[in-house]
């Protein structure tokens, strides 16, 4: 995911610089100022750079690492993780009592709210 985000803002950069060059190398500007504009392409494409040095860097070595970490402590069943099925399962059990209490809280609720509209249509007769 955040090789992805790297090489989305690499583009985003390339994009950029190439956007103003082409302005600055069209434009009426001269002297400083093209030498600002031209420097400050060049800064985004070195910027740029670096980013894919980062995105090739995170999905090499480290996102190998990740996978066999993952393999080697996570048993996978047929479509989910195994240990992620048992904390859900675990979850949902825990939480049917307080799920029944909140069903019958808010049939509560509504009765209680039917009969306070109720009531305030027979005192406006």
């Amino acid at each position: 995911e955040r090789a992805e985000l790297e090489l989305k803002y690499a583009k985003g950069l390339k994009q950029w610089s190439r956007k103003w060059e082409d302005a600055a190398n069209k434009g009426p500007e001269y002297g400083s100022f093209e030498q600002l504009m031209k420097s400050m392409t060049n800064e985004a494409n070195e910027t740029a750079d670096v980013h894919l040095d980062v995105r090739q860097k995170l999905s090499g070595a480290v996102l190998d690492t990740i996978k066999h970490w993952k393999n080697s402590n996570y048993q996978k069943t047929f479509v989910k993780w195994k240990q992620t099925v048992a904390a859900n399962e675990g979850f949902e059990k825990v939480q049917r009592p307080w799920a029944k209490r909140f069903v019958k809280v808010e049939k509560a609720k509504k009765a209680y709210h039917m009969a306070a509209r109720t009531l305030e249509q027979l005192k406006g007769q």
